[in-house]
């Protein structure tokens, strides 16, 4: 079996199992700026559409808290169902946007 090494050098994420998965990610992205250096020019230009993505997100999530809140405001025009898949959606959003903050913080830690 080839090394985690061997699988960062091939561009496989080596995946012990899916608890691992966001370790070895960023265990990938380390050791494949560090390995190489054309890897930043060209991580360059997505971490400039981070941020962009960040304020999309953060304005889809007010746009959904609100939904929520207006719903419970209205009394039972929204069905539970309807709530809990927006709050499951908010959910998401809040991860998706920390993931993404989290990748610009590495990122710029290895520069």
């Amino acid at each position: 079996m080839p090394s985690r090494i061997e699988h960062l050098r091939t561009g496989c994420i080596y995946a012990d199992n899916s608890r691992n998965l966001l370790a070895q990610f960023f265990l990938f992205l380390g050791l494949a700026i560090l390995m190489r250096p054309t890897i930043l020019a060209q991580m360059d230009s997505i971490l400039q559409t981070i941020p962009v993505a960040v304020v999309v997100l953060m304005i889809a999530l007010v746009v959904i808290l609100f939904l929520g809140l207006g719903g419970m405001a209205l009394g039972g025009r929204i069905t539970p169902m309807a709530r809990n898949k927006l709050m499951r959606v908010r959910v998401y959003l809040q991860g998706l946007i920390v993931l993404l903050v989290l990748i610009t913080f590495a990122a710029a830690a290895l520069k």
